[in-house]
């Protein structure tokens, strides 16, 4: 049995609505390795600023003055390198960095859901399918049981026919008993869905164009008419 081409069926609905949002999270996942970079980078630096000054620092027994004055002014120019790199490195990891983390994971959230917005939206044509596919193999399972019943009673002979092991497939008759159970209740839910938005959308074309503008008048209920200004007057005279 052949399925939906679901891949053919979605692209149009996924290249509008969730490819852009999947190119907004992979320019943000670029941003964020770019400056994960960067951070690498500096901390390399610092490390080799830290380096120098310890070497510095470590070296001891000039007696030239004119070589420990060198020494001093390289260790203070070391010193002053160091700062500012370590002031850069901080600002990269707390400044910059979390913001566009942030901006990755939202991007990355945001084009889940509209898959997953997608994807429920979708499941609707789906469960059709899936249902009648259901319906079918009931449908194939009572013919064939039916059919040696018949054989079985034009003999007169019985048959164990709750026999699981008779019952063609892989659902047993507990199975069946609950698929059946709920597309009756799906059934069921379409059927008052159906009817309700039949009824909201009579209800809308019946009104008459006074009372749509009364609707906008100032109320502390969500729906304004002249039923519940009549029903005010009658419990304020009570």
């Amino acid at each position: 049995m052949k399925t939906t081409d679901y891949p053919k069926h979605i692209e149009k609905d996924i290249a509008q609505h969730v490819l852009p949002l999947a190119e907004k999270y992979r320019l943000a996942c670029e941003d964020c390795r770019h400056i994960e970079k960067s951070i690498a980078q500096q901390q390399d630096a610092v490390d080799t600023v830290q380096a120098r000054l310890d070497e510095l620092k470590s070296t001891t027994g000039l007696r030239d003055a004119e070589a420990i004055q060198k020494q001093m002014r390289e260790k203070a120019k070391a010193e002053d390198e160091l700062k500012m790199a370590e002031r850069t490195l901080a600002a990269l990891k707390n400044e910059v960095l979390p913001p566009s983390v942030k901006a990755r994971d939202d991007a990355r959230a945001v084009c889940g859901f509209k898959i997953l917005e997608l994807m429920r939206q979708k499941r609707i044509e789906a469960d059709n399918q899936v249902n009648a596919i259901l319906r079918a193999a009931i449908s194939e399972q009572d013919a064939f049981i039916q059919a040696f019943s018949d054989v079985a009673n034009r003999c007169g002979v019985s048959l164990p026919l709750n026999d699981e092991t008779l019952r063609p497939g892989i659902l047993t008759g507990a199975d069946i008993s609950d698929i059946e159970s709920r597309l009756l209740v799906r059934e069921e839910r379409e059927r008052i869905k159906t009817s309700r938005q039949e009824n909201s959308q009579a209800t809308q074309s019946a009104q008459p164009a006074a009372e749509t503008v009364q609707e906008a008048a100032p109320s502390n209920t969500l729906l304004t008419g002249v039923a519940e200004q009549e029903d005010c007057v009658v419990k304020n005279e009570d």
